[in-house]
């Protein structure tokens, strides 16, 4: 047995969750199954535990699949009819997408923070968009522009 080894590393990926299974179903576009499950976060077939969801990209992984313990797996129509016992399928036009879409649940990008960093550095020349995050130990020299069109620079 594998160590559960969830996706998403806390140091980097803040996580929201535990989500129930309708939710998760809703989040990658399929018909939720009729379940109470709370799924924890997200991980690999091979990790997966019963609060966990994990996905299917193809048929060369089945064998690993057919022992999972997850608790829900991204499937394709055409193999939701191998989910092992006590996994919730939730079937899936394109499995990787619907992973894409979990992940995106279980960990949002984070919004902006407005404003310039006190341990940040930037000249009085430069031009920061008024929406930009100037984040920490951030250097913004003459010239240089935080605009969201990395192609135009006003500075020039």
């Amino acid at each position: 047995m594998i160590p559960s080894n969830p996706v998403g590393n806390p140091r980097f990926f803040a996580s929201t969750g535990p989500h129930a299974l309708t939710i998760v179903a809703a989040a990658v576009g399929c018909e939720p199954p009729v379940s109470d499950l709370l799924l924890s976060g997200l991980a690999s077939l091979e990790a997966a535990g019963p609060d966990q969801p994990s996905f299917l990209g193809g048929a060369r992984h089945a064998p690993v699949f057919e022992q999972s313990r997850a608790g829900a797996v991204l499937v394709s129509a055409d193999l939701q009819g191998r989910v092992p016992p006590g996994t919730m399928a939730l079937a899936v036009t394109d499995p990787l997408a619907g992973w894409a879409q979990a992940a995106a649940l279980f960990h949002p990008v984070p919004t902006a923070e407005v404003g310039i960093h006190s341990s940040a550095v930037v000249a009085e020349t430069a031009i920061i968009d008024p929406s930009a995050e100037i984040g920490a130990l951030a250097y913004m020299a003459h010239g240089r522009s935080s605009a969201h069109d990395a192609g135009s620079d006003p500075g020039r």
